[in-house]
Order: structure tokens, then sequence, then C-alpha cells
């Protein structure tokens, strides 16, 4: 029912006129260019419902975004009620990265959008998890399903020049999750890994405790690199060394972080941890500490592997929207900013 509602829904197959035999490949790629949704065998949402993805596919392209939605997270009570369970309406976005315009770097790319469902920033490993205070079994396999994914674009797609692998919020920490995912599945591609305002911070600033709580409910060091022993601290904690390890482990400069310094909808998640995870009614992490936060992740785990473009305030993701194009840092637009990552020359932006 999903399936076809949303594909209904997404029928936008461009209307193209009768043109010379010069421009053939161009009409067949236009005409191609509709969103098509892929049910996934074995995955599923945090509900048990299937998971896919929806495919924007060029057929003579040889380039690849894989872009994952954001959405929140579950782990209590709160945040599951806000956090979809099932694919349900969600559907790819129109605006910022998705336009087909001459100013977007990846206009013309094959483009797959993963739809958020599973609650556990796609890092999640175990089934039939009971949260408390919420009602029925919960799915975290955000991860495997993932794996699965990738594993049918491996087969669609086997040859292809470029991958960038993107998300936006829960989405950009499973880019993060997912660079080596897609490393693997095309060891001779240049696989470029954008990461916008899903921001892993130093223990200090993410506590432990909840952190722990991500571990225990997800399972998620299955989802860490074996040799990231760093990742998996004794006390909890941890997540923020995953960066570092990409950072040392992929030296190319192929990696990219968008973060604002105040980011609201970050500070409300972090809010979680205050207290020894013994919160307020309304978390809220400080704004000013949170900014410390953010500095002290570009200067010790950033710089020297993750380009970072910084903005001032507390807005929450940016590549999905007009800010895209409008957004500028040390005087260059996100837009030209993601082109110089693409080409591996992106430099470090903002205050």
């Amino acid at each position: 029912m999903v399936a076809a509602r949303l594909r209904m829904a997404l029928s936008c197959l461009a209307v193209t006129s009768a043109l010379s035999v010069e421009v053939g490949t161009a009409v067949a790629q236009t005409q191609a260019a509709a969103w098509e949704w892929q049910a996934v065998a074995g995955t599923q949402c945090r509900d048990g419902s299937e998971a896919g993805f929806f495919l924007r596919q060029r057929p003579f392209d040889k380039n690849l975004v894989v872009y994952l939605e954001g959405g929140g997270s579950c782990f209590n009570s709160l945040t599951c009620l806000a956090n979809p369970k099932s694919v349900g309406d969600q559907y790819p976005g129109q605006d910022g990265i998705f336009q087909e315009r001459d100013d977007n770097p990846v206009n013309g790319w094959n483009f797959v959008h993963v739809p958020y469902c599973t609650g556990d920033i796609f890092a999640g490993t175990r089934e039939d998890v009971q949260v408390p205070g919420v009602l029925g079994k919960q799915n975290f396999v955000g991860y495997r399903n993932m794996q699965l994914i990738m594993d049918r674009l491996k087969i669609m797609m086997p040859e292809l020049e470029n991958v960038l692998v993107t998300g936006v919020s829960a989405g950009g920490f499973g880019a993060i999750f997912h660079y080596p995912t897609a490393k693997e599945r095309w060891p001779d591609s240049r696989v470029v890994l954008l990461d916008d305002s899903g921001i892993p911070l130093q223990d200090e600033w993410l506590a432990p405790c909840l952190q722990n709580n991500f571990r225990t409910l997800w399972g998620m060091d299955s989802a860490l690199p074996e040799d990231c022993t760093a990742c998996r601290g004794d006390n909890g904690g941890g997540l923020v060394e995953l960066s570092r390890y990409l950072r040392d482990r992929y030296p190319e400069q192929d990696k990219g972080m968008i973060m604002s310094l105040q980011d609201g909808t970050m500070r409300f998640f972090y809010g979680f941890g205050l207290n020894e995870c013994r919160p307020p009614l309304f978390p809220n992490f400080p704004a000013q500490e949170f900014e410390a936060g953010v500095r002290s992740l570009r200067e010790n785990y950033l710089k020297g592997g993750i380009a970072s473009f910084l903005q001032a305030g507390s807005k929450h993701v940016y590549i999905s929207s007009k800010s895209f194009y409008e957004v500028k840092a040390g005087g260059q637009n996100l837009a030209s900013w993601v082109q110089d990552l693409l080409n591996l020359r992106a430099v470090d932006r903002g205050p």
C-alpha cells in the first residue's frame, strides 16, 4: 500500500519533446529521471514493516548519491514518539541537493534517498527490543538495513566513478557509519563523505551515560569498526573517536562535515545526557557549552582529514533546503564548497 501510494505521488517523469538524434542520450537520461520505490528483502523498520529506498536512476551516468534521511532517534518514550517507525509518508525532497540545476554539484547523478524508519541513526543491529515506556517491541536494525541496501546498489551499479555518501541529522550520523560500507562495495571508486548536522561530540558534551544507552538499546557497538577500540570507551563513551578513526584510516581528503555552532536540535538531544542522564523536563544543552564542543571537535578530531563548513547560530541541517545554495562561510556558498569536496580540495570554512 505504501509503495503504491508513494509511486503515484512521485510519478514525475519529465515531459520531453521530439528532439534530434544528436541529443538522444540526453532525452533518455531525462526520461529515466523518475523516483521509483525499491523494497529490499530482509530489511525492516522499527515496527517490523519493510524498508527500502527511492531511486532516481540515470542509466548513462557513473556517479551516485546515497542520501540518508534524518528524523531524530528512539531511546525513550518522548524521543520514540516523534521518530518515524515506518517509511509511512516519507518521500524524496525537492529542494537543495535534490534540485536539478546547473550550480548543483551532483546535478545529473544517480540518486538514492533512504527513508529513516529505525530510530537508531542507521547504526542499530538489534531486533525485538523493549524500550522503557514505549508500547511494543522495536527493531533497531538500521545498520543491517544499510548493508543490504548497499549490496543491492552494488549489483545495480557495479562500476561507478564517484559515490557521495551523505545525510542530514540522524542521517548525517548514518553517513559516518556507512562511509566505510560504501568504500567496501566500490573499492575502485572515489567515495566522498558529507555529514550535515550529525555531530558526534566528545564525552564532555555527549554524555557517556547517553552513549551507553544507545549501545545497549541499539546494539551500536556491532556497527563500529572492529579495530576502532577507542570508539568503545570503558565508561560507555568514545563515539567521537569514530571521526578520528575515519580521518586516520582513510587519509584521502574526501570527507566533510557541516555544523552549526549552537545547533538547536542537537542541543535538545544532547540535553538528555545532562545530570548523569537525569535531565530536566525540557532537555536543552546550554548553547555556549555546545559551541565549545563543536569547536573542540573541529580542532581535535576533524583537522587534517575532515573539512568543516561551520555556521554561527542554531540552524539544523542545510543541504536539503535552499540554504544549500544561499548559505556562505568564508565568502563561499555551501554548494560550491561541496563541489570542492568532490574534487578533494575543500578547506575549513566558517568562524
